[in-house]
């Protein structure tokens, strides 16, 4: 396990970081050449937990939750927070050959691999290319793949509308956080943070053309969760199905109240969807450990969640 606490240099000394008070713990992680900043928290087997676009700065509550049953870990991707991000690193593609040195830098075994939005197509990308350290995946409100024709989007289109027409797509009518909150830091950490997706998400917007025909690789049990009132995606149930489909027998789909920022605003139940997932998917036979699509699909187990589908 690869571990350094080497110091960063200067201009990343002076980014904020998202809020790490509560129980979680700072560390620095060698994923290959590249240095990320993670924090951890909770205790038990390990989970890791990829953020989505606004980083780990609206994460506490969901972290916390998992925390009950895991030792989450929850790394910044490249581009957010104080986490390197070399010249080469300009796709999600490129992330995605981070993440595979990161799992192996910092696990010894297997482990779930949750993923938020902009996270869960990460946590994709890399379960299409292995999953030797990966035992379940857990795709949360995921953008990555187009299932519309080339005229019609699939998602809403952040780069033309309001802040109050994004936020009403992200959050629905249930809860969202108060931005007039935020200190001068966390503001900073979010300009950044929507800096980083205009680099990864904006051409061709949100998805990977070719990201749709790999998802049959991914051979670990798979859970594809959706907010009830998700209004960013045009059509979250054909979308979340999509994926499921895409992926074969060992996916399934399930819905949870919220909106797209689903984690943020039913933290618990996203926490015990996936608790549950992760028990019931022990020892399911699915292939799992090795390069991703080398061995056979199984069945997923039942959730006790509303609508799963595929």
């Amino acid at each position: 396990m690869a571990e350094t606490d080497g110091r960063a240099d200067k201009a990343r000394a002076d980014k904020p970081k998202a809020d790490t008070a509560r129980t979680d713990t700072a560390h620095k992680v060698a994923a290959g050449p590249v240095e990320l900043d993670e924090v951890r928290n909770g205790s038990g087997s390990p989970l890791v937990y990829l953020h989505g676009e606004d980083g780990l700065l609206f994460s506490g509550p969901v972290r916390d939750a998992l925390g009950a049953s895991f030792t989450v870990r929850a790394p910044e991707h490249p581009g957010w927070g104080r986490s390197d991000r070399p010249w080469y690193v300009n796709t999600v593609d490129d992330l995605s050959y981070v993440y595979l040195d990161y799992l192996d830098a910092t696990l010894d075994e297997p482990a779930p691999l949750i993923g938020t939005s902009f996270g869960a197509w990460l946590a994709a990308e890399v379960a299409v290319k292995s999953t030797a350290k990966i035992s379940s995946l857990v795709l949360v409100a995921p953008v990555g793949i187009k299932v519309a024709d080339r005229e019609t989007r699939d998602f809403v289109d952040v780069y033309a509308s309001t802040t109050e027409q994004v936020a009403a797509a992200t959050y629905g009518d249930g809860a969202r956080p108060d931005l007039r909150a935020l200190a001068a830091d966390e503001f900073f950490y979010l300009a950044e943070a929507q800096e980083a997706m205009a680099r990864y998400g904006f051409r061709p917007y949100l998805h990977d053309p070719a990201l749709v025909h790999r998802l049959h690789r991914i051979d670990v049990p798979t859970l594809v969760l959706w907010g009830a009132d998700d209004r960013f995606v045009r059509e979250p149930d054909t979308y979340a199905a999509a994926w499921a489909t895409a992926i074969g027998s060992n996916a399934e789909v399930a819905s949870l109240p919220g909106g797209h920022r689903l984690e943020e605003q039913s933290p618990a139940a996203v926490a015990d969807a996936v608790t549950a997932f992760v028990a019931g998917t022990a020892g399911s036979g699915v292939a799992g450990g090795g390069t991703a699509g080398s061995g056979a699909a199984g069945g997923a187990a039942d959730m006790s969640v509303t609508a799963a589908a595929r």
